[in-house]
């Protein structure tokens, strides 16, 4: 019997794919689950990247991959929030919360004059969050799934 290859699908990322414009085609490739293919960055234009700090060599990795194959590559999450002078590399930053940074973020795309770095002010309710494209992950790699019932801690903590 095969055992799932994480702990839990990228809420992050099924939510992220949930705000972004529902024609544009998409793929979840989840590095927990497997590996970025040939055939997956054969497939993209455009790369969108989170993760947590203990990823960071693997996100390093995955962008270089990724850059070599000619794509744009958009970050975010608490990886590239909590120090984003570390990224030059990537064309865009896309911090904080994504319901309030992803939108001008993708005006200016569409507009071709997208900026390296956009910062959400303030924090999003949870009522401004869509619900994560379940859809997208193959739910049998994971042990379980999680459910979000919050948004983030309202205390801005230094560690």
């Amino acid at each position: 019997m095969d055992r799932p290859g994480a702990a839990l699908p990228p809420l992050g990322l099924l939510t992220v794919a949930a705000l972004l414009p529902a024609d544009w085609p998409k793929r979840l490739v989840d590095l927990n689950v497997r590996g970025l293919s040939a055939e997956d960055l054969a497939w993209a234009e455009t790369v969108f990247i989170g993760g947590m700090s203990v990823q960071g060599p693997s996100a390093k990795l995955a962008i270089r991959h990724c850059q070599a194959a000619g794509l744009r590559v958009v970050a975010g999450g608490p990886l590239f929030t909590m120090e984003p002078e570390r990224w030059p590399e990537v064309d865009h930053l896309v911090l904080g919360e994504a319901e309030l940074s992803l939108p001008p973020f993708l005006a200016d795309l569409a507009a071709g004059s997208a900026r390296h770095l956009y910062e959400a002010a303030g924090r999003a309710e949870l009522a401004q969050s869509p619900v994560p494209l379940w859809e997208m992950a193959e739910l049998e790699d994971y042990m379980t799934a999680s459910l979000q019932v919050t948004r983030g801690c309202p205390y801005d903590c230094d560690f």
